[in-house]
């Protein structure tokens, strides 16, 4: 598994990026990967990128606070198989106390995959979008604002109305 963290150069490339191997556990009776699985890559991206933005350190245990998951969406455009390479690219915006994330899931197609396909990247072929919306708690899961060290990782974090494509 590998992440990264840069700048958004332009719309199409993603500020953040998390990379792995979809696992037989992952795959139902069918041969694909389960639906509910799809969520649970959306969370280990945004898990990486809370840890490589600096993000992490603020959350519970050691943190002051937990992200509640408020909203999910995930909308599932093809098919993902056992060790299947997989790319989840986001973004994260602070929305007043709410934090909203994009994402898109991508499989990596190999060099010897047919050009046929009308992937958005040569590389790569769309297989599901998600988004969710999260919401800082204190001790007491009450709402709160992000401390101003927190808030402080969005304001140079990229974001693009456009995105995903």
């Amino acid at each position: 598994m590998t992440a990264s963290l840069k700048p958004l150069v332009n719309q199409n490339e993603p500020a953040f990026s998390y990379q792995r191997r979809v696992a037989f556990y992952e795959t139902d009776a069918m041969a694909v990967v389960h639906h509910s699985n799809y969520v649970r890559y959306l969370e280990d991206a945004r898990v990486e990128w809370m840890r490589h933005s600096g993000l992490l350190k603020h959350h519970a245990p050691e943190g002051d606070f937990v992200f509640a998951v408020h909203e999910l969406s995930v909308s599932y455009k093809r098919p993902l198989k056992f060790d299947d390479e997989i790319v989840i690219s986001m973004q994260a915006k602070l929305d007043g106390v709410r934090i909203r994330i994009q994402y898109i899931v991508e499989k990596v197609i190999s060099a010897a995959a047919s050009s046929d396909d009308k992937s958005s990247q040569s590389d790569r072929l769309l297989v599901a979008t998600g988004k969710t919306v999260l919401i800082p708690l204190d001790d007491q899961f009450c709402p709160m604002r992000l401390p101003p060290e927190a808030r402080e990782i969005f304001k140079n974090s990229p974001w693009t109305d456009a995105w995903p494509h």
